[in-house]
């Protein structure tokens, strides 16, 4: 059954793997050229292999920041066929030591995620990252290029991009990711009671992730 399922999964990507390969690699070829002044792939080396957020990272309605949850823990996810967010449970836990650079997202409320380039973040016009490519590679989601502007996607309010930043991590911060049960995404702290909706570990197979 999951063999099948799988190969039919990967077959699909292998499928787009031409396409999707040129298109990014040309389109986002000259974006990055544009994002140069962060010091684009400068951290290359020492990135994230699943796409983490930094340790300190609130968690929604929890007491908890990502570094301290554990398999017993519950979380919030959202469920984007349904538009609501429901409690979902951890299956697994990534934690990451070897980060030297990770970006910094501000938004216009003065919250700020702290996260790999990767990582995909839910906006107003869908999922998007500051490095598509990868983020096609480590979770399977095709995203578009974030940029100041865009409208990261609030469970209250969708909130406006201020500035995005690369930063040194000085202080040698832990990066973590978790992988959900149900919705193949989690639910971060920002101010005012909202909070941002960000991918998860787990490589989506389904049609909605």
């Amino acid at each position: 059954h999951y063999s099948g399922r799988y190969d039919s999964h990967y077959g699909r990507y292998d499928h787009y793997g031409g396409h999707y390969g040129g298109h990014y690699g040309g389109h986002y070829g000259g974006h990055y050229g544009h994002y140069g002044h962060y010091g684009h792939y400068s951290h290359y080396s020492s990135r994230c292999s699943r796409g983490c957020l930094i340790d300190y990272t609130k968690i929604y309605k929890s007491t908890k920041n990502i570094l301290e949850l554990t398999s017993t823990d519950s979380i919030y996810s959202y469920n984007i066929l349904n538009k609501v967010y429901e409690k979902d449970n951890i299956i697994n836990i990534d934690e990451h030591s070897n980060i030297s650079k990770f970006i910094e997202i501000l938004l216009e409320d003065n919250s700020s995620i702290e996260i790999t380039d990767s990582h995909p973040i839910l906006t107003t016009t869908g999922w998007k990252s500051l490095n598509p490519y990868d983020s096609i590679e480590i979770h399977g989601v095709y995203t578009n290029l974030l940029e100041v502007g865009d409208y990261i996607k609030g469970i209250k309010e969708d909130v406006r991009v201020k500035s995005i930043s690369w930063k040194n991590n000085i202080n040698n911060n832990k990066f973590c990711n978790i992988s959900t049960q149900k919705n193949h995404n989690f639910l971060i702290t920002l101010n005012n009671d909202n909070a941002a909706i960000v991918h998860n570990i787990k490589v989506c197979v389904d049609s909605i992730c």
